[in-house]
């Protein structure tokens, strides 16, 4: 009897041995001939039963690798003596072939009940957890189950019941005894997301007018598993966002730019967007001696600085332009604010600048693509001035009628100055987009 147990715990040990190399064996078949398939890889036989095989192929040749332990015809297997063998199925080519490790005893003490605690789990992908069954009576012959999930998709399982999880979803995994005793056991497994954690945002982001930004975003963990953000803005009249992350500066004002989880954790930061406006003058307060940047002037136009005032407050210097003779045409004589970006249309600009003359005057502006580029004969409107120091100011919209429809853009503003012999005084010269 001694011997007897001895002899069965020997053929055991070699059948699970023999299960795990005919399993790396499927595994290389598996890769050349994927078709090529068995409807099971292990197989527990009492002497003298039978079972049948079936296979995905119906021209093959059928082998055992131990007659005196399970035969083989046409696929039926029969138990012949205590021991393991491998029942093989080669295609017709000799080269495809598929393997199942068949067990046999001639006193089967067959498996009365199979348990599994937990029941239930739940995983994160790429997490994995061992499946540890515990099968009754503790002197069962064949204490091994085949193990099977019904959607390998998002859970896959081995044959020790080590299971992985690989994609958002729910298995059921389902061990069975191999035996003949029909018992089966199952575990549901469902796989659950990694939540973000916190999301963090840039604090405060300051544009001008028309400017573009992506905020810069961090979402934490790494292996959360969805961390598309909802992008909102609270002010859309000044900042624009897209869900990318991107602020478009609008108008000049405050608007505050939220970002929101998507994956039910609901996590939000926000980021304040201050928008100014766009300044597109140069020295237009003339602190400095440049005069190229944002102007230019024509040949007959004398320009020179006064340190007498700057403007309305009487503060700082300004520029003097002086036209000594009455000209032919006003456009004679001209000076020219020009910029860039250009003006486009539909674009909305507050332009200002503080004027005075030695004699009260009128003079036009135009609008040009590029300084002695004439485009149209509106450009900031007509200015008035007079011997002491005044404002002229004016919000605009760039449109058909009064710009010319430019397609290219107005970059130039032109000061028509030769319909009077004066000095023209220059000050705070301001063009801002706003919108």
């Amino acid at each position: 009897m001694e011997k007897y147990k001895f002899l069965k715990f020997i053929a055991i040990a070699v059948a699970l041995l023999t299960v795990a190399g005919c399993e790396k064996e499927n595994e290389k078949v598996a890769e050349a001939v994927s078709w090529v398939e068995l409807d099971r890889h292990l197989l527990a036989l009492v002497v003298p039963s039978q079972a049948t095989l079936t296979v995905s192929m119906t021209d093959v040749t059928w082998t055992s690798s131990n007659n005196a332990v399970a035969s083989v015809n046409n696929g039926t297997v029969t138990a012949v003596a205590d021991g393991v063998a491998i029942i093989t199925a080669t295609a017709k080519d000799g080269k495809k072939t598929a393997t199942c490790t068949v067990m046999v005893t001639s006193a089967l003490i067959p498996v009365t009940g199979v348990t599994l605690n937990p029941s239930a789990i739940a995983l994160k992908i790429t997490e994995t957890d061992n499946l540890q069954p515990v099968i009754s009576p503790n002197n069962a012959t064949y204490k091994v189950l085949t193990w099977s999930s019904s959607n390998s998709d998002v859970v896959s399982v081995d044959k020790n019941g080590e299971i992985r999880a690989i994609a958002l979803g729910a298995a059921t995994i389902t061990g069975s005894t191999i035996d003949g005793s029909n018992i089966s056991v199952t575990c549901e497994v469902n796989v659950i997301p990694t939540l973000v954690a916190d999301v963090t945002i840039d604090a405060a982001l300051e544009l001008k007018v028309t400017e573009k930004a992506t905020i810069h975003v961090t979402v934490t963990p790494d292996d959360a598993n969805n961390k598309t953000l909802a992008w909102a803005s609270s002010n859309e009249a000044v900042a624009t966002v897209n869900q990318n992350g991107e602020v478009t500066a609008v108008a000049e004002g405050v608007a505050d730019i939220t970002a929101t989880t998507t994956d039910g954790s609901n996590i939000t930061a926000t980021c304040e967007v201050t928008v100014v406006t766009f300044q597109l003058i140069t020295n237009g307060d003339f602190i400095t001696d440049d005069l190229t940047t944002s102007f230019q002037f024509t040949d007959n136009a004398i320009v020179a600085f006064t340190a007498e005032g700057g403007g309305a407050g009487g503060v700082g210097r300004a520029l003097m332009i002086t036209n000594e003779a009455v000209r032919e045409n006003d456009w004679d004589c001209q000076f020219f604010i020009k910029f860039s970006p250009a003006m486009r249309l539909g674009e909305v600009y507050e332009f200002s600048m503080d004027v005075k003359s030695d004699v009260a005057c009128s003079y036009a502006t135009q609008s040009h693509d590029k300084p002695q580029e004439y485009l149209f004969w509106y450009g900031v409107g007509d200015i008035n001035s007079s011997t002491a120091w005044q404002t002229y100011k004016v919000t605009l919209t760039v449109i058909q009628d009064a710009w010319g429809g430019p397609t290219v853009g107005t970059g130039a503003i032109a000061f028509n100055l030769g319909n009077t012999a004066t000095t023209y005084y220059i000050g705070n010269v301001s063009l801002k987009r706003i919108k």
